[in-house]
């Protein structure tokens, strides 16, 4: 990876333990995410939220 913006984010929020698997469905071989916890889940609205307020300001 020559980038940064090259990681994909749902592979990086795992790896780094910001996403756990939540279920596994052996039939269909999908691995559902999950957040670990509260705190994990209210940063990462956070950080939506104020990602998306600054691209529709733009316009």
């Amino acid at each position: 990876i020559s980038s940064v913006d090259e990681i994909d984010l749902a592979a990086l929020m795992f790896q780094t333990g910001y996403l756990t698997i939540g279920r596994y469905e052996p039939v269909t071989k999908h691995y559902h995410l999950d957040f670990p916890n509260q705190e994990v889940i209210e940063a990462f609205l956070e950080t939506l939220i104020t990602h998306f307020a600054k691209i529709n300001s733009l316009f």
